[in-house]
């Protein structure tokens, strides 16, 4: 039985008055420090990398025996094969290389840590062009300057090039291997310092002998089983790199510009259904083509059509008169109209089969070749493009290729030679003056206008019987942009070029390759489709290059005939000729070196061919590197790579594979597992370009320089890096690499940014400060492992809650590891640190290990033993470095005899490793734990409310009462657990329970005006829930000067449990401090040790680094307003009542006195240096694989050295301390002060004085940094407009007390305030009691209204909609918050949705608001470019466009619109065209077609409209031209020229009423306008001119008609409209009449100018009654005058005599017309 309390205070009152009780606690110590310096970091790296894995291939079984389930034993592997994807060895690391290379380590160490042996052999392709050309520019100066730009990749071509043609192959190959070897050097010292391991002292080369020959095997083995071939057929090739090219090698450019033409192939065998057609004229018959190549008609060899398309033959006459009759698909005859000037088109006959073309007997003419080309059916021919003909070329395309195999036509002729020039072959039947104008021209370029040229004259090369006529060939030529393959590596175009390559017969095994995928395990699951589609794509793999770097193809070729030879015996011979004399020979050694022929070959009528393989199949054999596994087994477990190798390496090397396994088995993939990763991408998802200024280097994440990089510009241009001091001071090491590779979800593209990196520096930070914490508690731990005989015989409740939660983590990364789920890993680690152990467990066992009894320390020391353990295993894989630097810092007595990094963690932590019972605790914990989660945030509440009335301080310095129903305690199993802890889970002096019914009743009035806040709670207990009520006030009892609590009985004593220990613990006390204190600076301190923990050597230690990481509570004890001391020390007070001032003084004096920590709270952190601390560790430390015995030793805990001991290795030799005497250090606040600070803030808060309160928040903060500083520097900060700082502070707030409710209501308000309504209502949720209706109002409408906006751009409402809906958004954003971006940007396109002049302006406003931000803006680019589009301004919105691509070349956004635009102008381009030439009705259809691009742009559909309005008056169709500018008008009311064009339509079309107004109405809104008086008149003149007699009309002819159109009217209705042809017709004379005055108005050319003028109606005689000159009535003095060939004509057959009354007669005087003779009263034929 312990004494009574009586008895005990007799015990300490043997105790000294003087008694520092501070060196009676059992403080942390641990010299850990901040940050491993450099050396440091490398002794690590080289232990948990090299050494670990030089050690686990020596020590760990190849193989295990397992026992199966029926006592059976068997032996399995234990070997785990990781298989590298061999990089180019062509220039500096990136952060692609990062996320590969640490992914393949994580997963190394994941099964290293299962026990596993694995095996990583690192490798390096070293052959191909990509180090070719850089090798070949490395001597010329020109490529190296050479800048980055869109020419750039062109110029390095060019600049190899000349190089290639200055040096031999072997030089070539000299100064490439050199590269690859200078940056395989490179490359891997990056790779080895991010903790790498693997076989780094023989990596795998590409370009090693053995590599070579074992992929001269496989090469071998392949061609034995006749999958290897040579054929001359179609290849993608480069001409800049002068090689045949992969698929897999290919980009495209979609803006391709080249020059298309329409040519006639002369038909010289006329189809069996054209031959009897007496139509069809065979001299001038020909196939019309179309062509986007025309470079490709010398190589034609036949013209494809299509059985089921319907054709027919046209006639077209050309300006010369010369007419051509052709072929072409009947759906294509309009398109074609529009590409032709205005003649005449006649079809002379249609629907003509395709079928009937192509049976056989039909053919056209190659002026080139001088052949025949027959007409032949292809699947591949369509009516949708082109003239429904095509041109084949065998040697310039595939389709065309297999349809001339499949017809026996050939060879595929392809008369270009590597770099892409015509040969001397283009043109075989030239003359001799015609053959150079070809040959040496660049084919895609200069050689299309040759070949183009050629055709439009070539009578002389007609095909006999050929119309001379007929000699130009190029009906018409264009300008064409389509998508075009370009070289991956100098971004030239490539061609399809027939050569005689190399092939492997992908076809013949396919099948298989397809079935070994069925056993494959593909992480992401999409990767199977993915691999499976890019295999079953494959026919003929060509694996032949001609460039001299690389492993030569092990073929000869007869100089006589050019014949290849690999014979299995020649490439025997070969490859042990290259094993003697090394490849570089067989392009050193003389062509025809008979010391590379087989015997069986005759010598010198053989030579070496120049041709090297495929890069693709060089990596894609590396698998022979890997041990044969057994059948049915892939020799590695995982290939891991990006995803592009889906159609590289993971492509070939399955192929390569499963070629060389017999066809008899069933097919293995060489990989087990095939996880792929994404691409890195910035923080705002955009591909890292140089160019943008994103890029980020691994280097700069090592050295801290990236994550210090001060903000600049949008994509880091203006971005200034960190000097050295800063960036050591930051950096974590590769771990940090690493962690940021963890956290990541690798099978997405991973993004890598400043607020990404400083997020995982973070959590790195809390590891370290974690394990400093464990290291220093622990530092006197008696045992190696946790020794359960040290455990009490009750688990504590939050011991019970610490394990459970440690299982649970512990199964959660176990299984996410097991699944390559690293990010899944490291979330549930973070949450465990952060969450249970740092914001939980840690607040509670403090104060046990710093105050408690040995037993109890012990105790929670043995927890946090199993802790620290399971932590090592679960960072071990992520962060090895970490962990080994843990290892070495662990004290000597819990040195593992296995290093950390060499166990195995084979299973999950279970807690019954603990106890055994411990299933009882799962049964009732989490409701405990449910009950103190409800409990404990009204405490704090009620905390904070006793502090903001300044009558509580430390969180210590009060009791709490909890009022419930008696049930509670009677109805929850264990509660009694959680009772006893709940004043350290609470961090109070005392908890009391009471029964709510009962209490409420007998509470008593209390006059003594004693403090007290009461906050209600509600719990749920078995189901129910349960209302409750806790109650904050003063405590009852005095402060213990040992422990703080406010539990002693008396003052200025320990309390009963302190006097317990002390009394147990140090019998020794009285006789010790009744001497005189010794100034000693070698006086040990006085702990409660035991025998077992080593001696402290004395070291000066300074305070800070974990002065931040202490608790908020412990440093608020020392506060001015709460701190009761005197200003001056009584004899016998005790030091820890001292003033701030003075008690600091005595601390600093101990402190020399004393090896650790003068003191420290129970619930605070272990006090470290606060500068980082250079701490040095000795060469053969803890952790490390001895070699030697070690001889000397130091504890890495405190410093001592141990000379000759055996039981303990070699420690990290303590750091120096480091003093500047010359500079006093800066007097940081005291903890003490900042109660003081926080009043001042409050003050100046009240009197609206925000700087000065922000700035004494900050002190306070400073001082300590507590949740209640924090926030109240937040509420600063908001009432100064300042949201972006306040939130900051809330943050942090949060992170040092979460789930207070009132900083939670403080960060929503600041969310909403700044414009992030979700994350707002995010924190709201989180609030605990829930927020109210009226708290989440503002941000819920907030939401509603961004939603709103956001939907209604989206659908079919108007952009007004969208504006009111944003505006009302931005009524609730702080007064100095500008609206986010995002809602400019939506703005923006609201202003563009309603597409008005005044909208389309308000547009580029915001966009110029937000380019001023930051002017490489592409989204920004983009919206002013698309206003600048809509206003018509297409060039320039094209530059917008292009400079938004510039910003971000991934942009799909600024993509679509340039692609959009240009379309659109080239369209409205080819329309003025048309129209310029008089092609209206192909001007009216191209004009319809750019209509239909974008039907959302008025501004230039209103241009458009008007200008097909224009067409249609060219085309006499008044009403269409009306209906397009009432269309235009609508789009664009303000649009003066659509108004005009109206205009001139209703007055042609007859309207000149109409007309007239609507001039005077544009002269009235636009008096400005040129021209538009006179416009207004002319129309007035209209107006008259329209109401008279219309001559024209009367005739039925048009304005613009000739005289021969109006002689031929009149004689037609002068015949039928006659009197005498009409005589019981009264209104016949009168029409008659008419007839005659428009046509002597008309055929006389004055008379009719003045007519069509209107002259003669602003003449003042006007023209009433007739013409003047007397045009009289009948009979009399006169009459019609009418034409005698007319007369003659009506009276020929039955009018040839006749007498009678009067009649028409000719006009008097001179000679008649027609030279009639005159007479008095003229001729008259009547009598």
């Amino acid at each position: 039985m312990p004494p009574s309390s009586g008895a005990r205070i007799l015990d300490v009152a043997r105790f000294p008055k003087n008694l520092d009780w501070a060196k009676t606690l059992a403080l942390p110590r641990s010299q850990f420090p901040a940050r491993p310096t450099p050396a440091q970091l490398e002794v690590y790296r080289a232990r948990s990398s090299d050494d670990l894995y030089a050690w686990q291939r020596a020590h760990r079984p190849a193989t295990v025996t397992r026992t199966n389930g029926s006592d059976d034993n068997s032996v399995v592997g234990n070997e785990f094969v990781l298989h590298d994807g061999p990089p180019y060895a062509n220039g500096a690391v990136h952060m692609g290389h990062a996320l590969n290379k640490i992914l393949k380590d994580l997963i190394l160490r994941t099964e290293l840590f299962r026990g596993k042996r694995v095996h990583y052999r690192p490798g390096w392709d070293c052959h191909g062009l990509p180090i070719e050309l850089k090798a070949l520019q490395q001597p010329t100066s020109d490529a190296g300057k050479a800048q980055k730009s869109k020419i750039a990749p062109k110029k390095e071509a060019q600049a190899a090039s000349e190089a290639a043609s200055r040096m031999t192959a072997s030089e070539i190959r000299s100064a490439a291997s050199m590269l690859a070897r200078q940056t395989i050097d490179v490359q891997k010292k990056s790779f080895q310092s991010w903790g790498v391991m693997g076989e780094w002292d023989t990596p795998y080369q590409t370009m090693s002998k053995d590599f070579e020959m074992r992929q001269l095997s496989v090469f071998r083995e392949m061609a034995r089983k006749g999958l290897i071939s040579r054929h001359h057929r179609p290849v993608h090739w480069s001409p800049s790199s002068r090689t045949a090219l992969a698929e897999a090698e290919l980009e495209y450019d979609d803006s391709h510009r080249t020059t298309a033409a329409f040519i006639l192939m002369p038909i010289v065998r006329v189809p069996d259904v054209l031959r009897n057609d007496s139509s069809v004229e065979p001299t001038r018959l020909s196939a019309l083509i179309w062509t986007t190549t025309p470079w490709t008609m010398p190589a034609n060899k036949a013209v494809a059509v299509k059985n089921d398309i319907d054709y027919c033959v046209l006639e077209i006459g050309d300006q010369q008169g010369t007419s051509n009759q052709m072929l072409v698909a009947c759906d294509r005859v309009e398109h074609l109209r529009g590409f032709l000037p205005v003649t005449k088109i006649t079809m002379i006959k249609t629907a003509i089969k395709g079928s009937d073309l192509a049976n056989g007997n039909g053919a056209c003419f190659n002026i080139f070749s001088g052949q025949e080309s027959p007409i032949l059916h292809a699947d591949f021919v369509t009516a949708a493009s082109g003239t429904g003909l095509v041109h084949i070329a065998p040697g310039h395309g595939m389709d065309d290729y297999l349809l001339c195999q499949k017809h026996d036509i050939g060879p595929a002729f392809a008369p270009i030679d590597d770099g892409g020039k015509f040969t001397a072959d283009v043109w075989p039947t030239a003359a001799n003056g015609d053959r150079e104008l070809l040959q040496g021209l660049f084919a895609p370029s200069k050689g299309v206008e040759a070949v183009l040229g050629v055709l439009r004259d070539c009578t002389s090369y007609l095909p006999v019987g050929r119309l001379s006529q007929c000699d130009n060939l190029v009906l018409a030529s264009h300008s064409f942009t389509h998508k075009n393959p370009i070289d991956w590596r100098t971004k030239q175009p490539v061609l399809t070029r027939a050569t005689a390559q190399w092939f492997a017969d992908a076809s013949a095994i396919k099948a298989r390759a397809l079935a070994a995928l069925d056993n494959v395990r593909f992480i992401p699951e999409s990767g199977k489709a993915r691999l499976r589609s890019f295999v079953e794509g494959r026919s003929q793999w060509c694996i032949s290059r001609q460039r001299a770097w690389g492993v030569p193809i092990p073929a000869l070729y007869h100089v006589d005939t050019g014949a290849a030879c690999i014979t299995e015996d020649s490439i025997n011979h070969i490859i042990s000729t290259i094993d003697q004399r090394g490849s570089d020979a067989w392009f050193s050694d003389p062509l025809d070196d008979p010391a590379w022929l087989h015997a069986s070959l005759e010598p010198r009528k053989w030579i070496r061919g120049r041709d090297t393989m495929d890069v693709w199949f060089d990596s894609g054999t590396s698998w022979t590197l890997l041990a044969d596994r057994g059948p049915g087994t892939p020799v590695s477990d995982v290939y891991s790579e990006g995803s592009d190798q889906h159609r590289g390496w993971f492509q070939s090397s399955l192929l390569t594979a499963v070629a060389l396994q017999d066809s008899d088995v069933q097919p293995v993939a060489p990989f087990k597992t095939l996880a792929t990763h994404g691409f890195t991408l910035d923080g705002e998802g955009k591909k890292m370009s140089k160019s943008l200024g994103n890029v980020v280097a691994p280097e700069d994440v090592l050295s801290g320089a990236f994550v210090q990089t001060t903000r600049g510009k949008k994509h880091g241009k203006s971005q200034q890096q960190a000097s050295a001091q800063q960036s050591q001071k930051t950096s974590l090491g590769p771990d940090m690499l690493r962690l940021w590779v963890a956290s990541s979800d690798f099978t997405r593209d991973v993004a890598i940014s400043q607020t990404v990196l400083q997020s995982v520096q973070q959590a790195l930070q809390k590891y370290r400060v974690t394990f400093k914490f464990l290291l220093g508690v622990l530092h006197d731990y008696p045992s190696l492992t946790p020794d359960n005989a040290l455990l009490q015989s009750e688990l504590g409740f939050s011991d019970q809650v610490v394990l459970a939660r440690l299982s649970e983590t512990s199964q959660a990364v176990f299984d996410a590891y097991g699944q390559y789920k690293f990010h899944a890993g490291t979330a549930e680690i973070n949450k465990f640190i952060n969450n249970d152990l740092s914001a939980f467990y840690f607040e509670i066992v403090k104060d046990r290990l710093y105050t408690g009894s040995i037993q109890v320390r012990r105790h929670t020391q043995t927890i946090l033993v199993y802790v620290l353990r399971e932590l090592t295993k679960m960072l071990g894989a992520v962060t090895p470095h970490l962990i080994e630097e843990v290892q070495a810092w662990l004290p000597p007595q819990m040195q593992p005899d296995l290093p950390l990094l060499a166990q195995t963690w084979n299973a999950a932590f279970q807690p019954h490793e603990v106890s055994r019972d411990f299933e009882a605790y799962q049964a009732q914990g989490e409701v405990l734990l449910s009950i103190f989660k409800e409990i404990s945030p009204a405490v704090k509440i009620g905390q904070e409310r006793a502090r903001a009335a300044k009558v509580l301080g430390n969180g210590l310095a009060c009791q709490v009462e909890i009022f419930a129903p008696s049930e509670v305690l009677k109805r929850s199993d264990g509660f009694a657990a959680l009772q006893r802890e709940l004043p350290a889970m609470l961090v109070v002096s005392e908890v009391q329970w009471k029964d709510s019914e009962a209490a409420m009743a007998t509470i008593p009035q209390d006059d003594s005006g004693a403090w007290r806040f009461e906050q209600p709670f509600e719990i749920v207990v078995n189901g129910e829930k349960v209302a409750g009520m806790v109650a904050v006030l003063p405590p009852e009892h005095e402060k213990c000067v040992r422990c703080w609590k406010y539990v002693a009985e008396e003052k200025d004593v320990p309390c009963s449990d302190c006097r317990q220990v002390l009394v147990d613990s140090h019998p020794e006390l009285p006789s010790f401090f009744s001497k005189k204190k010794s100034t000693d600076p070698q006086t040990p301190p006085v702990e409660p040790t035991t025998s077992k923990s080593p001696a402290r050597s004395p070291e000066k230690e300074k305070r800070g680094y974990f002065a931040k990481e202490r608790d908020k509570d412990r440093l608020k004890r020392s506060s001015k307003s709460f701190s009761r001391t005197t200003s001056r020390r009584g004899s016998d007070e005790h030091p820890l009542n001292l003033p701030p001032d003075e008690l600091r003084r005595l601390s600093a004096r101990s402190a020399q006195k004393m090896s650790s920590s003068p003191r420290d709270s129970r619930e605070g952190g272990v006090p470290v240096p606060s500068d980082p601390m250079e701490t040095t560790p000795a060469p053969e430390t803890p952790g490390a694989f001895p070699t030697t015995d070690a001889t000397e030793t130091t504890n890495g805990t405190n410093g001592e050295t141990h000379h000759g001991d055996d039981e303990q290795e070699q420690r990290p030799t303590p750091p120096p301390h480091k003093s500047q005497p010359s500079s006093p250090p800066r007097q940081e606040p005291r903890p003490e002060e900042a109660e003081a600070f926080k009043a001042e803030g409050n003050k100046y808060y009240k009197a609206g004085k925000y700087a000065a309160a922000i700035e004494e928040y900050g002190k306070a903060i400073e001082a300590n940094p507590t949740s209640t500083y924090l926030s109240n520097r937040a509420a600063a900060y908001m009432a100064a407009g300042k949201y972006t700082e306040a939130l900051e502070d809330c943050k942090r707030a949060d992170e040092l007390e979460p789930g207070n409710p009132k900083i939670l209501h403080r960060q929503a308000k600041i969310l909403t305030a700044l414009g992030e309504p979700q994350a707002a209502l995010d924190v709201y949720d989180r609030i605990d009691p829930p927020a109210t209706a009226k708290d989440r109002q503002q941000a819920q409408a907030m939401q509603k209204y961004i939603s709103e906006a956001h939907d209604n751009l989206n659908n079919s409402a108007s952009g007004s909609m969208v504006l009111f809906a944003l505006d009302q958004a931005e009524k609730s954003l702080g007064t100095t918050v500008q609206p986010p971006r995002k809602w400019r940007l939506m703005r923006g396109e609201a202003y563009l949705k309603m597409g008005t002049v005044n909208s389309l302006g308000d547009a580029q406003n915001v966009a110029m608001a937000l380019l001023r931000g930051n002017n490489a803006d592409p989204e920004a680019l983009v919206l002013r470019g698309r206003a600048l589009y809509g206003q018509g301004e297409n060039d320039k919105a094209i530059q917008h466009f292009r400079q938004a691509l510039s910003c971000d070349p991934d942009f799909r956004d600024a993509v679509k619109w340039l692609r959009l635009v240009q379309k659109l102008d080239k369209t409205k381009a080819e329309g003025n065209e048309h129209f310029k030439y008089g092609r209206y009705p192909q001007a009216v259809e191209t004009y319809t077609s750019a209509l239909d691009i974008d039907p959302s742009n008025k501004g230039t559909n209103s241009k458009l409209l008007n200008n097909r309005a224009m067409c249609y008056t060219k085309l006499k169709k008044w009403q269409d031209a009306i209906n397009d500018c009432d269309a235009a008008l609508k789009l664009d009311p303000s649009y003066i020229k659509a108004s005009k064009t109206r205009a001139k339509a209703l007055g042609a079309s007859g309207d000149w009423e109409e007309a007239v107004r609507a001039f005077k109405n544009i002269a009235e809104q636009h008096p400005e306008e040129p021209g538009i008086a006179k416009e207004v008149r002319d129309a007035e003149l209209e107006l008259k001119k329209s109401k008279r007699k219309d001559y024209y009309k009367i005739l039925g002819i048009e304005k613009d008609c000739s005289d021969t159109d109006i002689k031929k009217a009149y004689r037609k209705l002068a015949v039928v409209h006659h009197p005498d042809k009409n005589p019981d017709d009264p209104e016949a004379e009168n029409r008659f009449k008419e007839i005659q005055e428009a046509h002597e108005t008309l055929i006389d050319p004055q008379k009719r100018q003045r007519y069509d003028s209107g002259v003669d109606l602003m003449e003042d005689g006007g023209m009433g009654g007739g013409f003047p000159g007397g045009m009289g009535g009948f009979g009399g003095g006169g009459g019609v005058q009418i034409d005698p060939e007319v007369l003659f004509n009506m009276m020929g057959g039955g009018m040839g005599g006749g007498g009678g009354g009067g009649g028409f007669r000719f006009a008097s005087g001179g000679g008649g017309p027609r030279g009639f003779p005159g007479g008095g009263q003229g001729f008259s034929p009547f009598g």
